[in-house]
C-alpha cells in the first residue's frame, strides 16, 4: 500500500505507516460495532446536514436513537464548505430547541 502512492505522498514513511495502522484499527472497530440501540438519548438533537446529500433519509435515521425532539436543518454546501456558511453559525449560536 505504501508503494502505490510513494511519489505523491507529502508525509514521511513513519507517519504514513502510523496513519495506515490507525485506519486499520478504526475499520476493525467499525466492522465489530453493533447498530442495535441499547439506550436512547433523552436530549433534544439538532442535525445540520448538507443540501448536496439526497440519497439517504432526511434525518440519517437518527430519530431511532432519541426519545426527545429532533430538528433537521439543511443548508447549502458540501460538508467542508458548509463550515464557512453563515447560516451554520446562526444555527449554532441560536437556541434552536
Amino acid at each position: 500500500m505504501l508503494d502505490i502512492g510513494r511519489e505523491n505522498n507529502p508525509f514521511s514513511e513513519d507517519y504514513t505507516r502510523m496513519m495506515m495502522r490507525v485506519l486499520f484499527f478504526r475499520l476493525k472497530a467499525a466492522m465489530n460495532m453493533s447498530t442495535e440501540v441499547k439506550e436512547k438519548i433523552e436530549s433534544p438533537l439538532v442535525l445540520v446536514r448538507s443540501a448536496t446529500i439526497n440519497d439517504i433519509e432526511e434525518d440519517y435515521g437518527l430519530t431511532e436513537f432519541t426519545n426527545s425532539s429532533m430538528i433537521v436543518k439543511i443548508i447549502e454546501g458540501t460538508h467542508q464548505t458548509m463550515l464557512s456558511n453563515m447560516e451554520l453559525l446562526e444555527i449554532i449560536n441560536k437556541d434552536t430547541l
